[in-house]
């Protein structure tokens, strides 16, 4: 049998242990005689699969994590990609933190 995986403990600034993707040992199988009519098992199956894509995005590249947040701030003239991806980072993706984090560089 097997058992649900535990989701992630919110992330308190500490480096995240990261485990295999669970896509490649849990991928959805029907080995129920059932098939896929049942739904606590379609259940399953789509909780394995929204953690597996969310190990994958922890394991991305901040650049890759952060994309559309960089895209964001280029946007709104910030331009200095490594200052706004430092920022990025230092925020854990929070635009608004970040974007003070950088008002607050370039004033000083």
């Amino acid at each position: 049998s097997l058992e649900a995986p535990q989701p992630p403990a919110p992330s308190s600034g500490g480096t995240t242990v990261l485990e295999p993707p669970l896509s490649s040992s849990l991928a959805p199988t029907s080995t129920s005689p059932a098939g896929d009519s049942n739904p606590s098992q379609q259940l399953m199956q789509h909780m394995v699969q929204l953690l597996a894509s969310a190990n994958s995005q922890q394991a991305q590249s901040p650049e890759v994590r952060f994309q559309q947040q960089l895209e964001q701030l280029s946007a709104m003239g910030f331009i200095n990609r490594e200052a706004n991806l430092q920022a990025l980072i230092a925020t854990g993706g929070d635009i608004n933190a970040a974007i003070e984090r950088l008002l607050g560089f370039q004033a000083s």
